[in-house]
C-alpha cells in the first residue's frame, strides 16, 4: 500500500504499511518506540506486571509486514493478591490499583483523621504472602480524656472550655505567683494518654533545709 503520511496535531510522519502499530499486551509491558510505531522485522520484549507470570510462548515477538507474531500470555500468579480488602478507616497511599500484586509485594496505609495505628505516623502496611494479605493493623479511635483535674494552687492557661480531649492532647498549668512546683518550675505541661491525664503539678511554697545532725539528708517541705 506504500507509505502513508500520518497528520498529527504537532507534526506529519510517515508510517509504512509493513510496520505495526503498538501492541496491546493484557497484564504485559514493554519499551514502546518514540516513534509511536515499529518497523517490518523490529522485535521487542514483553515482560509481565507484577503479580503475573508468563506462559507457554517467549517474551519476544517481531512485527512482519504489519503484523505481530503471537505474543506471550501473562497469568496470575499462583502466589499473587488481588486487591485488598478495604481496610476500616484507612486509605492506601503511595499506590495506583492493580489487578493483582506479587509475593512479598507490600502495600502502605494511612489512618484517617482521628484514628491511629498507635505509630508516630499512624500508618501501617500489609504484604502479599502466597496468595494472602497479611493482616492490617487497625485504625482505631482512641480513647478520650475528661476535663483536666484541678489542682491547689495552680491554673490551666491558653486553653478553651471543652469537655473532652483528644488523645495526646496538651494542657498547661501555671502555678500561682509566688508557687512552684518541686522541680522550681512555674508551668508544667500535662498529656492525654489512652483515656488518662499523666500527673498533675503540685505546686506550692517549696524550701529546702539540712537536717544539721544528718547534713547529707535534705528534707523538702511544704507551706501553703
Amino acid at each position: 500500500c506504500g507509505t502513508v503520511r500520518l497528520i498529527a496535531t504537532v507534526s506529519i510522519v510517515s508510517w509504512k504499511c509493513s510496520a505495526c502499530l503498538p501492541p496491546a499486551i493484557e497484564n504485559g509491558k514493554y519499551k514502546e518506540a518514540q516513534r509511536g510505531w515499529y518497523e517490518n522485522q523490529d522485535e521487542i520484549t514483553i515482560t509481565c506486571e507484577d503479580g503475573f507470570d508468563m506462559r507457554l510462548r517467549s517474551g519476544r515477538i517481531h512485527c512482519s509486514n504489519g503484523r505481530w507474531s503471537p505474543p506471550p500470555v501473562c497469568e496470575s500468579d499462583s502466589d499473587a493478591c488481588d486487591e485488598p480488602d478495604k481496610i476500616p478507616h484507612a486509605v492506601i497511599i503511595n499506590q495506583e490499583p492493580k489487578e493483582a500484586y506479587g509475593q512479598n509485594y507490600q502495600l502502605e496505609y494511612q489512618c484517617e483523621d482521628g484514628y491511629t495505628t498507635g505509630q508516630a505516623n499512624n500508618r501501617g502496611s500489609i504484604t502479599c504472602q502466597t496468595g494472602t494479605w497479611t493482616e492490617a493493623q487497625s485504625c482505631s479511635n482512641p480513647p478520650t480524656c475528661s476535663q483536666p483535674p484541678r489542682s491547689p494552687n495552680a491554673t490551666i492557661i491558653n486553653q478553651d472550655f471543652q469537655e473532652v480531649f483528644a488523645q495526646d492532647s496538651e494542657v498547661e498549668y501555671q502555678c500561682k505567683d509566688g508557687y512552684t512546683t518541686k522541680e522550681g518550675a512555674t508551668k508544667k505541661s500535662v498529656f492525654c494518654r489512652a483515656g488518662v491525664w499523666t500527673d498533675v503539678p503540685t505546686c506550692g511554697r517549696w524550701r529546702a533545709f539540712r537536717n544539721m545532725q544528718n547534713l547529707p539528708r535534705i528534707f523538702i517541705t511544704q507551706t501553703f
